[in-house]
């Protein structure tokens, strides 16, 4: 994949790759130098993928490319058809594609001709240009002859070439479809209350459904111009219907794409009902601008913040981070700068030994020094710690659930051997579509995705010592929750009443941990459908009177105690007010 910057949607593709198992080579133009004999260095590759910003660094590295006989997505035909509008209306034109009423004029004064043909108001465009840049609308004869005399001026031929087309009074919006090999993947609208409705120029983008005009018209526009992934723009013609503007040969889609954050969804949930909380600033650099509630709809009128970007965070007293695993890490030093408690729910940060993140995580500590700062989030481990922390790190799902499940044995040293069977919803894989979590793929299963090694066996290890432990991790038919049962044989034979004697002198005073263990009825044990939205920890126990096996269980919601609502517990804890505040919602039955 050529590129001159690594932008959202490089990061994003080459994420997308590497989860498909596609070994993909990030080449910046900026440092190589091409030799027309030197086909043989660049026989590794399978094809060439164009991302770079630059039009004449695409063209030129895309026919090197196609020299060296490798495939190149787009061709540099396409790109130079695309990436010059006189070039793309000539080819829509020969397929007979709708488009705007359109003039090419090379001069002033043929350039005033041209806007008269066409009638106020019009809009003038440079041949080469994106993100509405020179673009200019024309009300009126005057306005008409300031504009062309300053083209005039301007030192590229190609912006002294004038394309003008007519104004197209659309609906404070204009729709973008993303088309590739043939097939159109998504499409959104792109409104504004200004007549250029363009992301660049703070458009807001909303995703809408591929409609079956849209797909075709979008895939025979790409066609026309020979491209195999391109992004067509469409003007809503009161008159005319669905008419193409532009096609765009490297298209940015950030924009495109909405991740809802659950965990970050439920934060601002917890924290909107928090007695002692006021909600300063939600950042989102793919949503600045855009409501809160456009992403977490459960907040709509509750909650009437718009989302900022992360650059203009200012003071405050807390930081709660609800960014993708490995962003966190490398930029610690600037949230601390931001506000005296900082709090990371990704993974950067639960393991107190730098070297475990490579075992664990495949990766080295960007901020090894920080570690030895950080409390872990989990205040029945950690409460006294937790205490004026400047630093808190969040809490693993499986983790806390395996962790309160095993607490009350393990501090007694009576586990000698224990597999841990967990149960999970689809809201554990987080909000961005894969190809695990697809609807057809992901109902009413009962798939196991890890069989030995989860690495949030590390969190429990540090917190509870080493034990002889494993898990097994089943993805199942619901969205929230996780189940964990573990099969315990402990170093001593125990009874029942040795089990209630454990477990309460373990959890009596904990205010978010409940013992589930009645005699008889459908909730003799922990059931995650019972703690849904909660902070609460179910737990139960019972032991086999002829093996001596304990089962030891612990239900919660993965997204609230095992998530948000452990961190606005330590945030409780962390800055003295009552360790319950916000946190007194009590679950929903049924669910």
């Amino acid at each position: 994949m050529t590129y001159t910057r690594l932008r959202t949607e490089e990061r994003i593709m080459l994420d997308a790759f590497d989860a498909l198992g596609i070994l993909a080579t990030p080449i910046d133009l900026r440092e190589f130098v091409f030799d027309p004999r030197d086909q043989a260095s660049w026989s590794r590759f399978d094809a060439v993928l164009d991302r770079s910003l630059s039009l004449t660094n695409s063209i030129t590295s895309i026919r090197m490319f196609e020299h060296y006989g490798l495939p190149c997505y787009n061709s540099s035909n396409a790109i130079q058809t695309c990436s010059d509008k006189l070039l793309t209306t000539l080819a829509l034109e020969h397929n007979e594609i709708p488009t705007p009423n359109t003039r090419i004029a090379l001069t002033a004064r043929s350039g005033f001709e041209a806007i008269e043909q066409i009638g106020y108001p019009a809009v003038i465009k440079p041949t080469v240009g994106s993100w509405g840049r020179l673009v200019a609308r024309v009300n009126d004869r005057d306005a008409a002859e300031a504009i062309l005399e300053h083209r005039e001026t301007l030192g590229s031929v190609q912006q002294r070439v004038l394309y003008i087309q007519e104004h197209i009074e659309k609906p404070g919006r204009d729709l973008r479809v993303f088309v590739v090999g043939g097939r159109a993947i998504a499409a959104i609208a792109r409104a504004s209350e200004h007549w250029v409705t363009n992301t660049a120029r703070g458009a807001r983008a909303i995703g809408i459904p591929v409609t079956d005009e849209l797909a075709s018209l979008a895939v025979k526009a790409v066609d026309s111009v020979g491209a195999h992934i391109a992004a067509v723009d469409f003007l809503e013609c009161p008159n005319r219907g669905l008419l193409v503007n532009e096609i765009n040969h490297s298209m940015e889609f950030r924009n495109s794409i909405v991740t809802t954050g659950y965990t970050g969804g439920e934060l601002l949930r917890l924290l909107h009902a928090h007695p002692e909380v006021e909600i300063a600033q939600v950042t989102s650099r793919k949503l600045s601008g855009q409501p809160v509630h456009r992403s977490h709809p459960n907040m709509r009128g509750y909650l009437d913040t718009v989302y900022s970007l992360p650059e203009d965070v200012e003071g405050c007293d807390v930081i709660i981070l609800c960014m993708p695993h490995g962003k966190a890490s490398s930029d610690i030093e600037h949230w601390r700068s931001k506000a005296p408690l900082v709090i990371d729910l990704s993974a950067d940060f639960r393991l107190r030994d730098p070297q475990n993140y490579q075992q664990w995580y495949g990766e080295e500590h960007p901020s090894p020094q920080a570690l030895s700062e950080v409390v872990y989030g989990l205040p029945e481990i950690t409460r006294d710690q937790l205490s004026g922390a400047s630093l808190i790190s969040g809490v693993g799902c499986n983790a806390t659930a395996m962790t309160l499940a095993l607490l009350p044995l393990a501090r007694a040293g009576l586990i000698k051997r224990c597999i841990a069977d967990i149960k999970v919803g689809s809201s554990e894989a987080g909000a961005e579509a894969n190809a695990g979590s697809h609807h057809p793929v992901r109902a009413r299963t009962a798939r196991t995705y890890s069989a030995f090694g989860h690495r949030h066996l590390a969190e429990v290890n540090q917190s509870l010592g080493q034990l002889d432990l494993d898990a097994t991790v089943t993805a199942i038919d619901m969205v929230r929750g996780v189940l964990c049962t573990a099969h315990i044989e402990p170093t001593e034979r125990l009874e029942t009443k040795d089990l209630w004697k454990l477990y309460r002198g373990a959890y009596n005073n904990e205010p978010f941990v409940r013992i589930i263990a009645d005699r008889s009825g459908p909730n003799r044990f922990p059931d995650p459908r019972i703690v849904v939205g909660s902070n609460k920890a179910d737990v139960g126990f019972s032991v086999d009177p002829i093996s001596g096996r304990i089962i030891s269980l612990c239900a919660i919601d993965n997204l609230v105690k095992g998530a948000a609502g452990s961190a606005v517990q330590s945030m409780n804890i962390a800055l003295g007010f009552p360790e319950t505040a916000g946190l007194g919602f009590p679950g929903l039955h049924p669910a």
